[in-house]
């Protein structure tokens, strides 16, 4: 899961162009585009077959077959949260053309899943419990996981040299948050514009002035 969760995230970094992950330099602005891309496919590709090998030992087929499913339905819900984060910063780019509803689809796939019900419907699945559990567990994860991106948005926000983020980076990569929904539902007729603007540039020609 551990593995996974990595790949995710340099897969992540990649496609944001980010600078910073976890206090240091993402692989991407560290060593290039192309080695890092090579590195999460190796750990992906290790993840898969750790994986693999774990469900030939099971001795219960069926537990075999649910975390197989688990395994593939998370990958989808995923990958459709991130494919729905980059249609906004590279298609739609515009914060009038979308509603909140449109940021929490993108948390419930992007992040809700891999990070917080996921590896814990893994482990009830392995403790042979039933689809009563494991919806109840998806129901607690779910909002958690919405909980802790709007968390991790207002560090973007607050970030400090401490936390290790780099400050207005969501901004930066021209990301839809629940900051932006608000602010700009709350805005002048000036300010929308001016919000619009600044979501119509690409990374490199944004600058911040404080």
């Amino acid at each position: 899961i551990e593995m996974s969760e990595e790949a995710i995230l340099i897969f992540d970094d990649l496609q944001d162009h980010s600078l910073l992950r976890r206090g240091g330099p993402t692989l991407n602005s560290a060593y290039g585009y192309e080695i890092a891309s090579n590195y999460a496919a190796i750990l992906e590709d290790a993840t898969r077959r750790i994986f693999e090998d774990y469900l030939l030992s099971l001795n219960d087929k069926d537990v075999a077959v649910r975390l197989k499913a688990k395994f593939d339905e998370i990958a989808g819900i995923t990958a459709y949260g991130q494919y729905l984060e980059l249609e906004f910063t590279h298609i739609i780019k515009d914060p009038s053309k979308v509603d909140e509803s449109y940021y929490y689809n993108i948390v419930k796939g992007k992040t809700a899943a891999y990070s917080l019900y996921g590896p814990i419907d893994f482990a009830a699945i392995i403790a042979r419990q039933n689809d009563e559990v494991i919806r109840a567990i998806e129901d607690i994860g779910m909002h958690a996981g919405i909980a802790f991106q709007i968390h991790d948005d207002l560090l973007d926000v607050l970030a400090s040299e401490r936390l290790g983020k780099e400050r207005f980076g969501d901004l930066y990569e021209g990301k839809y948050t629940l900051i932006i929904a608000h602010a700009y539902d709350s805005a002048c007729k000036k300010d929308k514009a001016l919000i619009k603007r600044i979501y119509a540039k690409n990374r490199e020609e944004k600058t911040i002035v404080t």
